[in-house]
């Protein structure tokens, strides 16, 4: 499987966003502890946006368990455009 973003693509990020406002489907960045920034889809919302679950888009990406749950405090920004090469 190809990853969704392949190399040497250019991303536009919104970092103003509001966490409240994240849905199901989102690509968003996360500053991760373990893993430094990734980027992922949101799969998953706990209640009242307190934390989120994440999946990698290809099937060589890092999974939602390894990762774990998210705090909002994480996310750092919302995939806007992707540039592909």
């Amino acid at each position: 499987m190809l990853p969704v973003i392949p190399a040497n693509s250019y991303i536009l990020f919104y970092t103003q966003f509001r966490h409240h406002k994240l849905k199901v489907g989102d690509i968003v960045r996360v500053n991760h502890p373990h893993y430094g920034n990734i980027i992922k889809q949101i799969y998953q919302i706990e209640q009242n946006h307190s934390a989120f679950w994440l999946q990698g888009m290809n099937s060589e990406s890092v999974s939602s368990q390894q990762m774990g749950l998210i705090s909002p405090e994480l996310i750092s920004a919302r995939v806007l455009w992707i540039v592909r090469p």
